[in-house]
C-alpha cells in the first residue's frame, strides 16, 4: 500500500528565520529552496524535512488542517556521532529541555527545543 515517506513537512512561522536556522544552526541540506513561494525541503541522511508556512499550508489543502498547538506533538529523533560534542555547539543558541544523559538502556542522548518549538533528540549510535 504505503511505498515510502517521502518527507515530513513542519509548519513555521517566519520562513526566513527558519531556513536559517535548520540551515546554519542545525547544519541540514539544502535539498530545494524556493525563497519566492516559501518553501524549501532540508535533509538529514534519507530523511527530507519540508519548511511549510501558513500560506503554502492553505494553498495545499487548507490552513485549517494544520492549526498550531501551543504544545509540541512532534519529535526528530537524529543521529550524531557525539552527543556532548553537539551540544556544546548548539547550547547558546537553542533551549535544550534535557542535557546530555545516559537512558536506563544504555543510550547516550540529549534534548532541545527548535525555534519552533519542536522537540529533537541527538543520540549516539547504539545497539542492543
Amino acid at each position: 500500500m504505503f511505498n515510502k515517506c517521502m518527507a515530513v513537512g513542519i509548519k513555521v512561522t517566519d520562513f526566513a528565520k527558519a531556513f536559517n536556522f535548520y540551515t546554519k544552526i542545525l547544519r541540514l541540506t539544502v535539498k530545494t529552496e524556493d525563497r519566492k513561494n516559501k518553501f524549501a525541503e532540508l535533509s538529514v541522511g534519507d530523511l527530507t524535512i519540508a519548511l511549510l508556512t501558513e500560506e503554502t499550508l492553505d494553498e495545499m489543502c487548507g490552513k485549517k488542517a494544520f492549526q498550531s498547538n501551543s504544545m509540541s506533538n512532534h519529535l526528530f529523533a537524529i543521529e550524531v556521532d557525539d552527543v556532548e560534542q553537539t551540544y556544546n555547539h548548539l547550547k547558546e543558541t537553542v533551549e535544550f529541555i534535557k542535557k546530555p544523559g545516559t537512558t536506563p538502556w544504555g543510550q547516550k542522548v540529549a534534548y532541545f527545543k527548535d525555534i519552533e518549538s519542536y522537540i529533537w533528540e541527538i543520540s549516539e549510535p547504539f545497539e542492543e
